[in-house]
Protein backbone atom coordinates (compact mmCIF):
# COMPACT_ATOMS: atom_id res chain seq x y z
CA UNK A 1 0.00 0.00 0.00
CA UNK A 2 1.25 3.36 -0.97
CA UNK A 3 1.29 6.54 1.47
CA UNK A 4 -1.21 8.92 0.11
CA UNK A 5 -0.03 12.28 -0.53
CA UNK A 6 -2.82 15.11 0.85
CA UNK A 7 -1.67 18.47 0.08
CA UNK A 8 -2.11 20.79 2.86
CA UNK A 9 -4.23 23.06 0.84
CA UNK A 10 -6.81 20.56 0.75
CA UNK A 11 -9.13 18.89 2.68
CA UNK A 12 -9.98 15.45 0.92
CA UNK A 13 -13.34 13.20 1.56
CA UNK A 14 -13.05 9.70 0.32
CA UNK A 15 -16.07 7.12 -0.03
CA UNK A 16 -15.56 3.93 2.74
CA UNK A 17 -16.47 1.21 0.80
CA UNK A 18 -16.69 -2.91 2.05
CA UNK A 19 -15.69 -5.51 0.27
CA UNK A 20 -16.81 -8.92 0.14
CA UNK A 21 -14.58 -11.99 0.87
CA UNK A 22 -13.56 -12.02 -3.08
CA UNK A 23 -13.00 -8.43 -3.18
CA UNK A 24 -15.94 -7.42 -4.52
CA UNK A 25 -17.74 -3.99 -2.96
CA UNK A 26 -21.19 -4.81 -1.46
CA UNK A 27 -23.24 -2.78 0.53
CA UNK A 28 -22.35 -2.20 4.15
CA UNK A 29 -24.39 -3.98 6.69
CA UNK A 30 -27.80 -2.52 8.05
CA UNK A 31 -26.72 -0.27 10.52
CA UNK A 32 -22.99 -0.57 10.60
CA UNK A 33 -21.38 2.86 11.39
CA UNK A 34 -17.51 3.79 10.82
CA UNK A 35 -15.01 5.63 12.77
CA UNK A 36 -11.66 6.98 12.63
CA UNK A 37 -8.60 7.59 14.14
CA UNK A 38 -5.09 9.77 13.66
CA UNK A 39 -1.98 8.79 14.98
CA UNK A 40 -1.23 12.14 14.98
CA UNK A 41 -3.09 15.98 15.78
CA UNK A 42 -1.43 17.00 12.55
CA UNK A 43 -4.11 15.52 10.76
CA UNK A 44 -7.80 16.10 11.25
CA UNK A 45 -10.17 12.99 10.47
CA UNK A 46 -14.04 12.46 10.72
CA UNK A 47 -16.48 10.83 8.94
CA UNK A 48 -19.36 12.42 7.52
CA UNK A 49 -21.92 11.16 4.82
CA UNK A 50 -21.37 11.80 1.07
CA UNK A 51 -24.96 13.28 -0.56
CA UNK A 52 -26.16 9.38 -1.38
CA UNK A 53 -25.46 8.82 2.21
CA UNK A 54 -22.64 6.78 1.93
CA UNK A 55 -19.91 6.80 4.58
CA UNK A 56 -17.11 9.00 3.83
CA UNK A 57 -13.44 9.33 5.32
CA UNK A 58 -12.32 13.42 5.52
CA UNK A 59 -9.17 14.04 5.77
CA UNK A 60 -8.05 17.48 7.11
CA UNK A 61 -4.02 18.86 7.03
CA UNK A 62 -3.52 20.69 9.91
CA UNK A 63 0.31 21.43 9.53
CA UNK A 64 2.49 22.06 6.33
CA UNK A 65 3.84 19.29 6.75
CA UNK A 66 4.02 15.82 8.13
CA UNK A 67 5.02 12.08 6.76
CA UNK A 68 3.42 8.60 7.88
CA UNK A 69 0.56 9.54 9.67
CA UNK A 70 -1.72 6.63 10.17
CA UNK A 71 -5.08 6.45 9.73
CA UNK A 72 -7.53 3.84 11.20
CA UNK A 73 -11.33 2.88 9.84
CA UNK A 74 -13.60 0.30 12.20
CA UNK A 75 -16.80 0.08 12.09
CA UNK A 76 -19.89 -1.37 14.65
CA UNK A 77 -20.21 -4.68 12.95
CA UNK A 78 -16.30 -5.80 13.34
CA UNK A 79 -15.43 -5.72 9.67
CA UNK A 80 -11.62 -6.42 9.08
CA UNK A 81 -10.10 -2.42 9.99
CA UNK A 82 -8.46 -0.49 6.98
CA UNK A 83 -5.53 1.92 7.52
CA UNK A 84 -4.17 4.02 5.53
CA UNK A 85 -0.69 5.82 5.57
CA UNK A 86 -0.84 9.49 4.75
CA UNK A 87 1.80 12.33 4.10
CA UNK A 88 1.06 15.99 4.41
CA UNK A 89 3.27 17.48 1.42
CA UNK A 90 3.13 20.79 0.08
CA UNK A 91 1.42 21.69 -2.83
CA UNK A 92 3.91 22.15 -5.43
CA UNK A 93 1.45 22.53 -8.50
CA UNK A 94 1.89 25.22 -10.26
CA UNK A 95 -0.69 28.24 -10.29
CA UNK A 96 0.95 31.20 -12.16
CA UNK A 97 3.64 33.11 -14.66
CA UNK A 98 6.20 34.79 -12.94
CA UNK A 99 9.71 36.09 -14.64
CA UNK A 100 13.11 35.56 -13.37
CA UNK A 101 14.32 39.13 -14.27
CA UNK A 102 17.37 38.64 -12.00
CA UNK A 103 18.62 35.85 -13.99
CA UNK A 104 18.20 37.36 -17.55
CA UNK A 105 20.51 37.18 -20.13
CA UNK A 106 21.57 40.12 -21.62
CA UNK A 107 23.27 41.05 -25.75
CA UNK A 108 24.14 44.38 -27.73
CA UNK A 109 22.62 45.20 -30.63
CA UNK A 110 22.94 48.40 -32.63
CA UNK A 111 20.72 51.42 -31.17
CA UNK A 112 17.20 51.48 -33.53
CA UNK A 113 16.96 54.24 -35.84
CA UNK A 114 12.96 54.54 -35.17
CA UNK A 115 12.12 57.44 -32.65
CA UNK A 116 9.35 55.19 -31.10
CA UNK A 117 5.53 56.14 -30.90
Amino acid sequence: MANYELFNDEVVTVPILTQDAGGDVVPAPAGDTFTVASSSPSLGVAVTALASGAPALVLTPLVQASPGISVTISDSKGLKVATQIVDIVADMSPTNIVLDIADATKVSQPVPTAPGP
